[in-house]
């Protein structure tokens, strides 16, 4: 895992998930800014674990070059993460590999998703990643939060958006927000590394599956 408050979170919410679902964690091995470029002791050390799937808390610059070094290195076993950087590995998405969840699928065709992603490639002339998004999902909540309480004020928004409301995000689900923290509740997407199949080097993260969460 990295060395950053994110990718700490990232760290411990997937071991908690991990031995709440009866996995072992064998081992947390972390790369740092300056480490992740050159990760050799690191593998080495993941090698000599071999363990059946390794989970890789990295974001940022962190995430292409240690998962480049990975495939260099000869690795084998299973690996993934979560927030995968495709804008920032562009269309060389030849060092990217293994499964990773995301907020949001550049390639997802259902429930009004492609033309969504349409209208944002026609805009930014790159695919909607995750980051993109979450900003674009934040300020349609809020505008039809505004709408619906009819009034920007902070003191009607607050409320109304603690109360059981929902929001389209378009990922099959609705959007809403837990009572008590007022974190979001969304859908997670399970996208898989694929380069047999892309035209381009950012299709070649294919959508698995969605988890509701």
């Amino acid at each position: 895992h990295g060395d950053s408050n994110a990718e700490g979170r990232l760290t411990d919410a997937a071991r908690q998930y991990s031995e709440a679902n009866g996995a072992k964690v064998l081992a947390t091995l972390q790369v740092t800014e300056t480490g992740a470029h050159d990760p050799g002791a690191v593998l080495d050390k993941l090698r000599g674990l071999n363990p059946q799937f390794d989970f890789a808390a990295l974001t940022g610059e962190k995430q292409p070059l240690v998962l480049a070094a990975y495939q260099a290195a000869g690795l084998t076993f299973p690996i993934g993460g979560s927030e995968p950087e495709l804008v920032r590995l562009g269309r060389d998405t030849a060092k990217f590999t293994g499964y990773w969840t995301t907020g949001w699928s550049h390639l997802s065709r259902i429930f009004g998703a492609s033309e969504l992603n349409n209208r944002y490639v026609d805009y930014a002339g790159l695919p909607m990643d995750e980051r993109a998004w979450a900003a674009w999902a934040g300020v349609k909540v809020l505008g039809e939060a505004i709408l619906r309480a009819k009034s920007p004020a902070a003191d009607d928004l607050v409320p109304y958006l603690r109360a059981d409301v929902q929001f389209d995000g378009y990922v099959g689900s609705a959007l809403t927000f837990r009572p008590w923290n007022q974190q979001l509740l969304q859908v997670l997407m399970i996208v898989k590394v694929n380069h047999d199949a892309p035209w381009n080097g950012w299709d070649s993260v294919v959508p698995e599956s969605s988890v509701p969460f």
